[in-house]
């Protein structure tokens, strides 16, 4: 939890929700993998999809993408 947004991944989306009622500001499909990082306004999510993002903390948009070799878990 970053201030008043929960970061939290599902198995197949990373959402954000606010944490004082639970409501969904956010979420990116990419499919399910390890805790999200968030630094700066950046949440860094590496997915099954053997990419990792960095998304934009107000709105979930991709700051960028890179490929790695192999699926994240």
């Amino acid at each position: 939890m970053i201030g008043e947004t929960l970061y939290f991944t599902t198995d197949r989306f990373l959402y954000a929700a606010d944490a004082r009622n639970g409501n969904v500001k956010w979420r990116f499909s990419a499919g399910s993998a390890g805790s999200p990082l968030v630094l700066n306004n950046v949440v860094y999510y590496g997915a099954n999809n053997s990419k990792i993002y960095a998304l934009n903390t107000s709105n979930g948009s991709v700051k960028w993408e890179r490929d790695v070799a192999a699926g994240i878990s």
